[in-house]
């Protein structure tokens, strides 16, 4: 994966060496511990494409096998059930 090195993706070793365990979690709070989709706070991409406003977050949004940069001012989604998407 060019680019990987990009990420740090340390904090969720925990769960797939098995120390803890993503079903656990998710049980446990109620939220999914790897969702694959994160908000990149502190960075320079912004800035580095020109965007200066603080309007524009930079997301990343993470596959089985790739990851992509979003910088956007806002973003929407629509939870489907498997199988039924348009």
């Amino acid at each position: 994966m060019e680019g990987y090195e990009r990420y740090d993706f340390s904090m969720l070793d925990q769960y797939y060496d098995g120390r803890l365990s993503l079903r656990d979690e998710w049980d446990k709070t109620d939220v999914c511990p790897n969702p694959g989709f994160y908000e990149v706070v502190e960075s320079k991409v912004k800035e580095a494409f020109g965007f200066t406003s603080p309007r524009v977050k930079y997301w990343v949004l993470c596959g089985h096998d790739s990851c992509i940069d979003v910088l956007a001012y806002s973003f929407e989604w629509e939870e489907v059930e498997w199988g039924k998407a348009m």
